[in-house]
């Protein structure tokens, strides 16, 4: 089962600046030019997310299968206890 999820070393390699404690982000979720974004504690992306430019998750955030995010030419930022589907 660890293999389905990214490291924290992998996610710092993706471009996270901060990465928080237990995390589960599915290695089929993308990141594109997501350097200095930052990754909270206790959050879920499940597969086929796709996820482009800066973004801030907070913790204790889920996101569903195939959901679309882009923060180019700007900063998404996802607060605490926030789930998108």
């Amino acid at each position: 089962m660890k293999d389905l999820y990214y490291t924290r070393t992998e996610l710092f390699d993706i471009g996270f600046k901060s990465v928080g404690e237990d995390n589960k982000i599915s290695k089929l979720a993308k990141f594109y030019a997501s350097e200095g974004s930052v990754l909270g504690s206790n959050t879920r992306i499940d597969d086929f997310c796709l996820f482009k430019g800066k973004i801030d998750f907070g913790n204790f955030v889920h996101i569903a299968g195939f959901c679309l995010f882009s923060g180019v030419g700007g900063k998404i930022k996802i607060g605490d206890y926030s789930g998108f589907s």
